[in-house]
């Protein structure tokens, strides 16, 4: 399954990294961050939303996931996909198949609703991002917030 949704993720992000301008990785260094501060402070809170919009859509798509389970792990493991469709298809159980679906879909309701908190908690907490400006040949050093640089 992990090869199957890769791409899935690797593009948006691939996209949203190479629009990182050069300015910010330089500002970065100039301000004597390492690479990994780089990546906590900038990197990633750029990337946030790509981030959680790829974590969502590979978890929903997972979730009802029956037919690479079955195929690579046979009747050894149980996924929810494919418990649903044991109960529609093999034991005609159509009530309970409901049950399970309605319960599925609750619950991936309930996941994406903690996820936006969440999101927009880190975004009300100090999800600043440094940005150099040239000010009359000087060099100065502004704070802003991450919706100001992110580029749609």
């Amino acid at each position: 399954m992990v090869y199957c949704y890769y791409p899935f993720v690797l593009l948006p992000l691939y996209v949203t990294m190479s629009s990182i301008q050069d300015e910010l990785l330089e500002a970065s260094a100039d301000l004597g961050a390492n690479g990994w501060q780089t990546l906590k402070f900038l990197i990633i809170p750029y990337c946030m939303s790509e981030i959680v919009a790829s974590a969502g859509l590979i978890g929903l798509m997972a979730f009802g996931e029956f037919a690479i389970p079955q195929l690579l792990g046979g009747s050894r493991y149980s996924f929810w996909g494919s418990i649903i469709v044991s109960k529609f298809i093999m034991l005609r159980d159509f009530k309970s198949g409901a049950a399970y679906t309605f319960l599925g879909v609750a619950v991936v309701l309930a996941l994406f609703c903690l996820l936006y908190i969440f999101v927009k908690l880190i975004k009300k907490g100090n999800a600043h991002k440094y940005k150099i400006k040239n000010i009359k040949n000087k060099t100065k050093l502004n704070i802003l917030h991450i919706s100001d640089i992110h580029q749609d």
